[in-house]
């Protein structure tokens, strides 16, 4: 790295060398800071004060568990940019006199105030991007910046928020800079006279060369702060058959992280790639695949398209992403008559989008559980139930589709293995009822637990939540809400806060699975039972499914398809996705 200063005379420099070796002695423990001076001795002892409580607050927050914090007082003088910035576990601190680094033990973030004063200011430790983190909080306006970078040759893409000291997200409205450097301060590009609405911006900066590794400064004048970060440029490993690829930055903005085992959506904007996607009708999509920086291909399944509207649908399954925190991916695409579907494994797409019904579904490997309705040999059937490929028309799923007639005692049921409802999840199906139809989920093994209802036939219970005794044996819900028959919807279950709150929504058949749809039961512990038996409390009984026909009468019927449990994503919001410019 270079730093740029001036010459020095030697009774100076003598009385600076003398000044650190002092410092070091005395902070050893904490941190390693490098001090120069170039006329002002005063400014160099003030801003080598402020490296060194910085240095030791970070480094002591970080020896602390997760969510600690300590706040001190921090006098600064007037800072410069790009001079003054927060890069890994160094930081630099530059006026137009004098220059001092510190050094962490780990990973350190922060917004800088660039004009002089003496600052509150909070060190806690976080979990960003995969790093333990002593992120440094100024009670000002804007405390930090949560960020997400993607770089290549040419562009860095960039997604933005603005946060209160409190972890609320702001509101402002305010012009921002975006700037791009090389490690030795050398401009390579900039974005300026911008506007983030609410709290938050995106977009990306030209770059005019390659580099390992960038310094990149968000600067707000209204406030006169700065944050900074180094991101560096990685060489791609490109899986086979990938001639053109586009980086993607998935941002989870939330304060906690996605489970193990994560769905994340992608609505792919087909205007920036069309050139690049096969778009012809049942081939649409099969060149395009996700990957890692390393090469490694992201299971993921395309559950829709529209080439009129100008987007697609894919899910990736991923591992964590932690609280604040981001992971860059990359969407590749392959030649037009390449087609993935068949030489990547886990690489698929919904089972109705292919010539041959199911052909490339690979929505096992995708979601925490998954049944498209075209095989039954998981399930137990009772009654006149099963399997059919001859499902009402307008399914969202094709033909294939499970049924149960609403005689007494048909239904069908399975367990879903190693299922527990404290892990925060969704599980929503399409379903089609000619009079009355049960879904029952987290029961037992005789049927005891809760079901959601699907009710066409109006009056005064319709569909919902109620409790349930056994296989042939349940009680009504109270919602309000009606329901038409022969008609495709999807339902949807959301149980949260570890397994101890639930809530229920319909939407129309044409949704695709991450649209909930209509809140039918709000968030809560508690349903009212219709039928007059009161109110009935959440509880997971087991880890059996099962489709009920509700027993109107054996010339009912119901279809149920497209069965999908998925993990909840960090207060039910789906982490953020921006793209960069393909190469």
């Amino acid at each position: 790295m270079k730093f740029n200063g001036r010459t020095q005379s030697s009774l100076e420099y003598i009385i600076i060398i003398g000044a650190g070796l002092a410092i070091l002695a005395v902070f050893l423990a904490y941190s390693f800071i490098y001090s120069s001076s170039y006329t002002n001795y005063q400014t160099l002892q003030s801003t080598s004060l402020s490296v060194q409580t910085i240095s030791k607050e970070a480094n002591y927050i970080l020896t602390q568990p997760l969510g600690s914090s300590i706040t001190f007082s921090l006098p600064l003088q007037t800072l410069g940019v790009p001079a003054s910035f927060f890069c890994n576990n160094y930081f630099i601190f530059s006026t137009n006199t004098t220059q001092s680094i510190g050094y962490a033990n780990s990973n350190i973030m922060s917004i800088i105030p660039l004009s002089s004063g003496t600052y509150q200011a909070t060190a806690q430790v976080s979990n960003i991007v995969g790093l333990t983190t002593a992120y440094i909080k100024f009670n000002l306006p804007v405390s930090y910046i949560n960020y997400s970078y993607a770089l290549n040759a040419t562009q860095l893409s960039y997604n933005f928020s603005f946060y209160t000291l409190s972890g609320k997200r702001s509101t402002i409205n305010t012009p921002y800079t975006v700037t791009v450097y090389t490690m030795d301060k050398n401009l390579l590009g900039k974005t300026t006279s911008l506007i983030a609405i609410n709290g938050s911006a995106s977009g990306a900066v030209s770059i005019s060369s390659a580099t390992p590794q960038v310094i990149v400064v968000i600067s707000l004048s209204d406030y006169k702060i700065a944050s900074s970060t180094c991101f560096p440029y990685k060489q791609m490993n490109l899986p086979q058959n990938i001639v053109v690829y586009a980086p993607m930055v998935i941002n989870n903005t939330q304060t906690i992280a996605t489970s193990s085992r994560f769905q994340q959506m992608i609505n792919l904007s087909l205007s920036n790639f069309s050139k690049y996607i096969n778009e012809t009708a049942q081939y649409f999509g099969q060149n395009v695949e996700f990957f890692y920086p390393n090469g490694s291909v992201v299971p993921s399944w395309m559950e829709y398209y529209n080439a009129t509207k100008g987007y697609a649908i894919w899910w990736l399954r991923l591992g964590s992403i932690p609280e604040h925190s981001s992971e860059t991916l990359y969407v590749g695409f392959a030649s037009k008559n390449d087609n993935l579907f068949s030489i990547s494994k886990g690489v698929g797409e919904s089972p109705r989008l292919s010539s041959v019904y199911g052909e490339y579904d690979d929505g096992a490997s995708i979601f925490n559980y998954y049944f498209n309705g075209s095989s039954s040999t998981e399930w137990e059937i009772h009654g006149t139930s099963g399997e059919t490929p001859s499902a009402p028309a307008g399914s969202p799923f094709g033909p294939d589709a499970f049924y149960a007639n609403s005689g007494s005692g048909d239904y069908m049921n399975t367990s879903l293995s190693g299922f527990s409802s404290t892990n925060n999840y969704i599980v929503e199906y399409y379903i089609y009822t000619t009079g009355l139809g049960d879904t029952f989920f987290t029961v037992s093994s005789s049927g005891t637990g809760v079901m959601s209802r699907l009710d066409s036939r109006g009056g005064g219970n319709y569909i919902g939540l109620a409790k349930t005794a056994s296989w042939t044996s349940w009680y009504c819900p109270e919602s309000g809400v009606t329901a038409l028959a022969d008609t495709w919807y999807l339902q949807s279950e959301v149980i949260t806060a570890n397994g101890n709150g639930i809530s229920s929504y319909i939407g129309s058949g044409s949704n695709n699975i991450n649209n909930l749809g209509t809140v039918v039961n709000a968030n809560s512990t508690t349903y009212t039972d219709g039928c007059g038996g009161g109110t009935e409390t959440f509880s997971e009984n087991g880890n059996y499914i099962g489709l009920i026909g509700d027993g109107l009468g054996s010339s009912y019927i119901t279809y149920w398809n497209g069965i999908i449990t998925r993990a909840y994503p960090p207060y039910g919001v789906m982490p953020s996705v921006i793209f960069g410019t393909a190469v």
